[in-house]
């Protein structure tokens, strides 16, 4: 069944004009099978392309073949991967194909040169040729040869439909996806192995059967995905996402890409399985959408998004190497509810477009710039039945930098009244040395261009506010993992518009949302942190939220210029 009949998009926009336009189907999906959240046609039958790897790389270690030939992780790693053929891809997959007793001629993926363009550049320099074992795919071929010797197959044709070590690959798609084998629809991969198309509601399912499966123990997917989350480099490489969202979520979300604007990611811990389609085939649409689903599951922390930064917003650079368009997505998830049809019990409420957890965060930040205790109580009375402990934490050291010491520990000590006991570990010397960059790179996400002439103009009223600014307030506070960055933007505009600062305010709207809120979000969260202020502050907070409102649909993203910014702050 069509979920959704209506895609999201991914908008390439340059200045003020939308010049392309990729249309984008997305299915969330628990590991039994339980739909989370969708958009467009979850029904659409998509080739996995490679973001079947990690599934093909199974046997593997299921069959013995790890443990036989003394596979390594970083070669079982090389084998999940789309590799960029970077100098340590090339020595890693001939390391493996040696293990197997082949040569680079026994590899049935052709030649291409390497898809890292620096590694292309230096390949040409030496005079050298692209050669098979520089295909992406050359860790997978590697590894179906390793199962070709372990097994004592003929290794003529293992790439072709109906060779044994295509029936094995048919034989895992076909069990973690829920589709019976007869069902699978075939194709031809571009390296030259079978590939495999089904319902990308079923290569959701996968991915959440897969994470979850690894994380209740299961040797097999245990050992693939720890490979993965171990050696992320030899899953893509430089500046590639697949590597990049494994560090940046230190293993929490494992992603794979697949050719035609496929993408997949599994997060670890929720048995939760993530699986897109770009229609158009667009890898650049791609990347952008998965970054806005996760963004929208709250899966991305402000540590993460500091060290993403470059993905937001996503720029289309002309040959000089300048930004000349940007990559916006316009992809609101419906969330899906048990009986797989209405919202989520659990999730956003009736109306709402914030989750619930967000709603009480925002409403228990408004509440603390107000100072209104009955009602920071009853918003961390709700959290406690939500179960909300490590993010009502988060929230509270976040509150300190605007709303004061004194209201925070207010709130912590009402927080410790209803029995909740703990608090996070004091910094070590390591995470005070990580402030300074952490903080930077979470600035730039939340101001973007305006940057620059923030930190100058901060400076000029003084340097130790600059710093502060900087290292305290961005880096040792807003940087923590433990809060999505979204949301900790949205609290901080909460508490902004209860306090009345036009000006910061106007900055805090704009950051919420250049890191993924949608506006309607954004109109909640301020409806929400009005609610029992006078009507005049009320009436000025959405003064400035029309104003940025209207700047966002317009596509005017300019920022306030250095010298702007010293009468007008942010």
């Amino acid at each position: 069944m069509t979920a959704d009949g209506k895609a999201g998009t991914v908008i390439l926009r340059r200045a003020s004009t939308q010049e392309s336009v990729h249309r984008v189907h997305a299915a969330v999906v628990e590991a039994g099978g339980r739909r989370i959240a969708v958009r467009g046609e979850v029904d659409r039958v998509t080739y996995m392309r490679s973001a079947a790897k990690p599934f093909q790389a199974l046997p593997l270690v299921e069959d013995g073949v790890v443990e036989a030939l003394g596979i390594q992780a970083d070669e079982l790693a090389l084998a999940c991967g789309s590799h960029s053929g970077e100098p340590e891809h090339v020595r890693v997959a001939e390391r493996l194909l040696a293990r197997t007793g082949f040569d680079v001629g026994a590899l049935a993926c052709g030649a291409h040169p390497p898809m890292g363009g620096p590694a292309a550049a230096a390949l040409w320099r030496e005079g050298g040729e692209p050669g098979r074992i520089h295909n992406n795919c050359s860790g997978k071929h590697a590894g179906m040869l390793a199962l070709v010797r372990h097994r004592g197959w003929d290794p003529r044709g293992y790439q072709a439909a109906g060779h044994p070590v295509q029936e094995r690959m048919a034989h895992e798609i076909a069990r973690w996806t829920g589709v019976p084998r007869g069902e699978l629809v075939e194709g031809v991969d571009g390296c030259g192995v079978v590939c495999f198309a089904v319902p990308l509601e079923a290569m959701a399912r996968a991915m959440g059967a897969f994470v979850q499966a690894a994380d209740t123990g299961d040797p097999g997917p245990a050992s693939v995905l720890g490979a993965m989350t171990e050696h992320p480099w030899m899953v893509a490489g430089t500046d590639r996402l697949c590597t990049e969202l494994v560090e940046a979520t230190r293993g929490r979300v494992v992603a794979k890409v697949g050719a035609e604007g496929v993408y997949c990611a599994g997060v670890r811990s929720r048995g939760l399985g993530i699986a897109l389609k770009v229609e158009d085939g667009a890898k650049r649409a791609a990347e952008v959408a998965l970054l806005a689903i996760l963004d929208q599951l709250e899966l991305l922390d402000a540590e993460a998004w500091g060290r993403l930064e470059r993905w937001r917003p996503a720029r289309v650079r002309n040959t000089r190497g300048e930004p000349a368009a940007e990559l916006e997505p316009d992809l609101e998830l419906r969330m899906v509810g048990a009986n797989g049809t209405g919202p989520e019990d659990s999730g956003v409420e009736p109306g709402a477009r914030l989750s619930s957890s967000v709603r009480v965060l925002v409403s228990l930040s408004a509440a603390l710039a107000a100072g209104d205790d009955d009602r920071v109580l009853e918003a961390l009375s709700t959290a406690a039945a939500l179960g909300m402990q490590r993010e009502v934490e988060e929230c509270l050291l976040q509150a300190h930098l605007f709303v004061g010491f004194p209201r925070a520990l207010n709130g912590f000590a009402q927080w410790r009244s209803l029995g909740h006991t703990g608090g996070d570990r004091p910094e070590s010397d390591e995470d005070r040395s990580e402030w300074p960059a952490r903080g930077e790179r979470l600035c730039r996400v939340v101001y973007g261009s305006a940057y620059e002439g923030l930190r100058e103009n901060i400076g000029y009223l003084h340097p130790a506010m600059d710093r502060w600014m900087v290292e305290e307030g961005y880096g040792k506070v807003l940087g923590r993992p433990g809060l999505a960055l979204r949301t900790r933007e949205l609290c901080v505009a909460a508490v902004l518009a209860v306090q009345g600062v036009g000006p910061q305010l106007h900055s805090h709207l704009r950051g919420a949302l250049r890191v993924g809120c949608t506006p309607a979000e954004v109109d909640e969260a301020l409806r929400l942190a009005t609610e029992g202020i006078d009507v005049a502050s009320g009436r000025r907070a959405f003064e400035v939220w029309r104003s940025v409102e209207s700047r966002h649909r317009s596509g005017n993203r300019s920022d306030a210029s250095g010298s702007d910014a010293r009468k007008h702050i942010q």
